[in-house]
């Protein structure tokens, strides 16, 4: 990736530049290299905002948002999350909008404020969707909500939900949130109890979309 980031900066091509100094900065959080995936962020940004274009500004503003939350620095990452979520409404990115609130909801727990968090992603599961990774991942906010809330039970069986969603999308955890949904089964194994908890998470792997929009407090 820096190779190529070095060609195409002799190319003369910020968009391009912006596009791959994003692409850097995604690899490094993979890799849990914070520091430096926040500078490659930064400067995606810095080009971005001299090209002047929304939803290009959203981009690194929402990337920089979400690097801060894994950080544990909520207070730094909502704000810019909410300024991305504003360029992609303005620039109508639908789907990049949408998945802002999914992490401002993310913020709001770390804050914590689970009720405010679950509030806000059963929001985005009422609205027509037909992005299937957009529906798992607010369903994964709302079983880490619940278990904020102390319904371990509800918890385990969204985490059910989730794991037979992944089925059916090519599109799936991976990295750093594959981590975080593995940490999270472990975490309600140890307070629920193993076979409690796989008693649950069996239970939700057979939900239709009207059982979990129920269980989630949609209907």
């Amino acid at each position: 990736l820096r190779e190529s980031l070095e060609t195409i900066r002799q190319l003369d091509d910020p968009a391009n530049e912006s596009r791959s100094l994003l692409a850097l900065g995604n690899t490094l959080v993979e890799q849990r290299r914070w520091d430096e995936a926040a500078a490659a962020y930064d400067d995606s940004l810095a080009i971005a905002r001299k090209l002047g274009r929304p939803h290009v500004i959203g981009m690194p503003l929402a990337n920089l948002g979400n690097l801060d939350l894994l950080r544990g620095k909520p207070d730094t990452g909502k704000p810019m999350l909410e300024e991305a979520r504003s360029l992609f409404e303005q620039s109508g990115f639908r789907v990049y909008e949408r998945d802002c609130r999914r992490m401002i909801a993310k913020a709001e727990r770390i804050l914590g404020r689970p009720d405010v968090a679950l509030e806000i992603c059963r929001t985005l599961l009422r609205e027509p969707n037909e992005e299937v990774p957009m529906v798992w991942s607010a369903l994964l906010e709302c079983a880490y909500d619940y278990r904020a809330l102390g319904d371990l039970e509800v918890a385990a069986r969204l985490l059910g939900v989730v794991s037979s969603l992944w089925e059916t999308t090519s599109t799936k955890a991976f990295g750093v949130e594959q981590q975080a949904f593995d940490d999270e089964v472990e975490a309600l194994k140890k307070k629920m109890g193993s076979e409690a908890f796989e008693t649950a998470y069996a239970l939700g792997r057979r939900l239709d979309s009207g059982s979990w929009a129920k269980l989630v407090g949609l209907s």
